[in-house]
């Protein structure tokens, strides 16, 4: 799955973050959604252990 292609638009991402513009009535479907993206080992590698962590807010800063 590529998140480019996803219905969100990414604005910004560094290294191993991203960050989504989601309508403030969808981030929880979209935070649970780039959630499952994040945490699914590409096909070349299917034991890879992968985690990740996710947070919304109206600013970067309160997104936690």
């Amino acid at each position: 799955i590529l998140i480019a292609e996803q219905h969100y638009p990414v604005v910004m991402h560094t290294h191993d973050e991203i960050v989504w513009s989601v309508p403030s009535n969808e981030a929880p479907a979209a935070k649970e959604k780039l959630l499952s993206i994040m945490r699914t080992p590409p096909d070349w590698c299917k034991d890879i252990p992968l985690d990740a962590e996710a947070g919304t807010g109206q600013r970067f800063n309160e997104a936690k």
